[in-house]
């Protein structure tokens, strides 16, 4: 479907919600589909850790819907971060906008809003990760965040 604009909108939703919605439309396959790597697992997301991180304050989640229809996502995480005495991260955990849904400022958008948020649960700085040379690892420099670090991943247990 080629679409020419959205009305979509922005909006913070429990991690319930998120995954309720997402079943309409099975974002999250779409998702892990998309941003799976080399060694990176199937998606399977474990609802009940993000529930307990939900709980706590240290995860939130955020959707962009077109109506009743989720068409992307963000979830993330503040924690402390141990090298640094007293400051506070925010980690992206997930973020996805449907293909037929982009280069209408969703990312944006829902980035905009996590890191709000992030800055009320006291973060300092966020953080994002996004496999190589990905859609999202090509934007992230559109959004103001620059390379500082590679991560490096191994198998250990097959």
């Amino acid at each position: 479907m080629l679409l020419t604009k959205t009305q979509a909108i922005i909006r913070l939703v429990t991690v319930d919600i998120l995954f309720t919605d997402q079943e309409k439309c099975n974002l999250f396959y779409r998702y892990g589909e998309e941003s799976k790597g080399e060694l990176a697992p199937t998606l399977n997301p474990d609802k009940e850790l993000y529930k307990k991180l939900e709980s706590i304050n240290m995860l939130f989640c955020a959707g962009a819907y077109e109506g009743e229809l989720l068409v992307g996502f963000i979830a993330a995480m503040v924690t402390p971060l141990p090298h640094y005495t007293s400051i506070m991260g925010a980690t992206i955990d997930s973020f996805y906008v449907a293909p037929e849904y982009r280069k209408f400022g969703l990312g944006k958008r829902l980035l905009a809003v996590a890191e709000e948020k992030a800055i009320i649960l006291g973060a300092e700085m966020s953080f994002m990760s996004a496999p190589i040379d990905s859609r999202l690892a090509k934007a992230a420099s559109l959004f103001g965040y620059r390379p500082t670090t590679k991560v490096y991943t191994k198998k250990l247990k097959c």
